[in-house]
Formats: C-alpha cells, sequence, structure tokens
C-alpha cells in the first residue's frame, strides 16, 4: 500500500466530469497518480497508534470467523 498525496491527486481529478466527492473518481485519481510518479518513489502507507490497534483487532476478528465457518459444519452434519 502506498500513501499517495492528494496534491498528486489534483491533476487527474480535474478532467473529471463528476462534481463532488466519488470513491470510483478518488479511486482512478490515485491510481493514475502512482503509475504517473513511478511506484517505487511513492512512500509507502504504514498504520500507528490507534489506526494500528484497530487494523490488528480487524484482522484478529476476520482470523476468529474464519475459523468459525470451518468449525460450523462439522456440527452441524452430527446434528441431523
Amino acid at each position: 500500500m502506498l500513501r499517495v498525496t492528494t496534491k498528486l491527486m489534483a491533476a487527474s481529478r480535474r478532467g473529471v466530469c463528476d462534481r463532488g466527492k466519488s470513491d470510483r473518481v478518488d479511486a482512478i485519481a490515485v491510481a493514475r497518480a502512482a503509475l504517473r510518479e513511478g511506484l517505487d518513489a511513492l512512500p509507502a502507507a504504514q498504520l500507528d497508534g490507534p489506526e494500528l490497534d484497530l487494523r490488528l483487532l480487524v484482522d484478529h476478528r476476520e482470523r476468529l470467523l474464519r475459523q468459525r465457518v470451518g468449525v460450523c459444519p462439522m456440527f452441524c452434519v452430527g446434528s441431523g
């Protein structure tokens, strides 16, 4: 994941007809800016502080859910 500043995205957003905030337009602008600047020239995005803690909790929750989905069919088969 790379960090692309809004200043780099501005040129890509100028040519878009849609007004206002749009995730689709922003995603395209980020991709174009990253390719224009070169992927090696952009700094890597890093989380720290509460953002990192939240990311770790979400990752752990997703692992637990995947584990639960794998275990549930074993109990359902034996209960019928």
